[in-house]
């Protein structure tokens, strides 16, 4: 008993063992009259005074803690969402900067097609400047706005990431002070209230009454305080926890048309990688030959001419078959048809062209995406990077003096609330000698 005593009076109790017998007394059995067990549990309610007041007190500041609780967890799920948001900017910017460049090179094989003497390429290759060039001026400018946007925005997305594992710990912290400590306040006074009632000598009852009266007294202070604190960080979140969904309100309604912009910026990049496609195919077909075959001297002979001499026409097509075969080969395919194995070779180059082209013409339904979102993230970010530098989540901790925050003046020791607990270790259905520690019969 006096090692209890010296618990209750000088330093608090370890938290475990409290809660291991708070569990008890939650979990203890019913009482039966003439077996020495308590008269009176959590059923028939609590008679000491002070121990209904700490009972009703304790299931306030339960209550008021579970709201702030619910209310630090809104704030982490907001500075996740902001967070992930202003990585899309990294991401949107770096895709934008490639759409840049991709268009610049697009150019140049465009330019290239428009400058060649067939006309269906040429004019395809006009087609294509005519889309690329406003695009070009509009992607420029949004990867000039954007780049520094998303620069700016990183130290800000490491902050709230770092805002939002601190408002998960202060979450963990709150939770533990309520479900492990604050709710099992209730079960303990009703434990300890039922000691009051055994049949034991007057001094020893007046003895007890006053040391129950001030442990309950003075963690009700505790509990009262801490309530306050709580209420306070519930109706004026400015004190010490700013409300994080109101701050990070004009960013997060922006959010939808940030996603909707990367994935515009997305499927511009898959389009112009698919006209990129298509024109290296162009290029394979004007850099490439078609063939034919003809009987001559018992065998067959192969005949390849270049893409851009077939479009050249039919006369130099003839001149660069003539060319590539022997003079006998020649007269032998004269004497089948040059003109015939000519067309084919026309007719073949034509069909193969207008594939190529029609596929890149359906390409060119293109369009650089609104970005007038920017516009309002920018400002967004600029009120966060005046307001963020200034606001951490504190570890909270009954020990700590001002209970963990900043600017917030604590008039009591918090840590009654736990030592409460380990001032009556030990005590349960069969035993209730931490309730008389110290006093005696004489």
């Amino acid at each position: 008993m006096r090692r209890l005593s010296r618990c209750f009076f000088d330093v608090p109790a370890l938290l475990l063992g409290g809660l291991i017998c708070a569990a008890a007394y939650a979990q203890a059995p019913q009482p039966h009259p003439g077996q020495g067990n308590l008269p009176r549990g959590p059923i028939f309610g609590i008679a000491h005074p002070q121990l209904i007041q700490l009972e009703n007190d304790s299931s306030q500041l339960y209550k008021d803690q579970g709201q702030l609780i619910g209310r630090v967890g809104r704030d982490q799920t907001a500075l996740s969402l902001s967070a992930k948001a202003l990585g899309l900017l990294t991401t949107t910017a770096a895709s934008v900067a490639a759409a840049d460049t991709e268009i610049t090179e697009l150019q140049q094989v465009a330019q290239a097609m428009a400058d060649m003497p067939e006309k269906d390429i040429s004019e395809v290759g006009n087609q294509i400047l005519g889309v690329l060039r406003p695009m070009k001026a509009q992607l420029h400018a949004a990867n000039t706005r954007l780049g520094p946007i998303a620069k700016a925005a990183e130290p800000i997305r490491e902050k709230l990431k770092l805002l939002a594992t601190g408002a998960e710990t202060l979450k963990t912290d709150l939770t533990n002070v309520n479900n492990l400590i604050v709710f099992n306040l209730t079960p303990l006074s009703n434990v300890v209230d039922g000691c009051l009632a055994f049949n034991v000598p007057l001094p020893v009852l007046d003895c007890s009454n006053r040391r129950v009266s001030d442990a309950a007294s003075q963690t009700d202070k505790a509990v009262l305080e801490y309530d306050r604190v709580v209420r306070l960080l519930l109706t004026s979140p400015d004190v010490s926890l700013p409300d994080m969904e109101v701050l990070l309100a004009p960013l997060n309604i922006e959010i939808d048309a940030l996603v909707a912009l990367a994935q515009d910026i997305d499927k511009l990049r898959r389009q112009l990688d698919a006209l990129s496609h298509d024109l290296k195919d162009l290029r394979a077909l004007i850099d490439g030959s078609f063939c034919f075959k003809f009987p001559a001297f018992g065998r067959h002979h192969d005949v390849c001419v270049g893409f851009k001499t077939i479009m050249s026409g039919g006369e130099a097509i003839e001149k660069e078959i003539e060319h590539l075969l022997s003079k006998e080969l020649w007269k032998a395919l004269k004497v089948l048809g040059v003109k015939h194995f000519i067309h084919d070779l026309q007719n073949d180059a034509e069909k193969a062209l207008h594939s190529v082209l029609g596929v890149i013409e359906r390409d060119l339904n293109l369009k650089v995406p609104d970005i007038a979102v920017l516009g309002r993230v920018e400002s967004a970010l600029e009120g966060l990077a005046k307001k963020l530098p200034n606001i951490n989540y504190p570890t909270m901790n009954l020990k700590l003096p001002s209970f963990g925050l900043p600017h917030i003046r604590v008039d009591i020791d918090l840590r009654w609330l736990p030592q409460f607990l380990g001032t009556f270790t030990g005590i349960g259905p069969a035993s209730c000698s931490p309730v008389w520690a110290g006093c005696s019969a004489n």
